[in-house]
């Protein structure tokens, strides 16, 4: 075998572990992201006892993350606005904000397709009213 075959061989070699690592990570970092979600759960909170104002909240998840400013006026959320969202799953969890302030509750049905970034979000908007985050 000629030598630049070898240095050939080698690259291809390398370059193979190379993607091999990195489809290791992510297959972990995918497992660590499902339990993350699986593991949430979503409390309703009883807006009469919320002072008016604008709360912040945020729910990070590994592949999803949320950060939302959520806003209550006597008693009722008035508006939920996603002022940093990352989701590398899909997309259609964004209409989450405007179904917790059309249905005045957290938990509104999920997105299909994007149930999991659906509950990041709506985790995010509880930790905001209950000041977890």
């Amino acid at each position: 075998m000629s030598q630049r075959n070898k240095a050939l061989l080698l690259t291809v070699v390398v370059l193979l572990a190379v993607v091999l690592v990195a489809l290791l990570l992510f297959l972990r970092a995918a497992l660590d992201y499902k339990g993350t979600v699986e593991a949430i759960t979503i409390q309703e909170v009883d807006l009469s006892q919320v002072a008016d104002g604008t709360y912040t909240g945020s729910c990070d998840a590994g592949l999803v993350s949320a950060q939302v400013a959520v806003t209550v006026e006597d008693g009722a959320i008035t508006e939920v606005t996603l002022t940093d969202y990352h989701s590398i799953l899909g997309r259609g969890a964004e209409a989450i904000p405007e179904e917790i302030v059309a249905q005045q509750r957290i938990g509104v049905d999920a997105v299909s397709g994007a149930t999991d970034s659906s509950t990041v979000i709506q985790k995010a908007v509880e930790n905001a009213l209950t000041g977890a985050g």
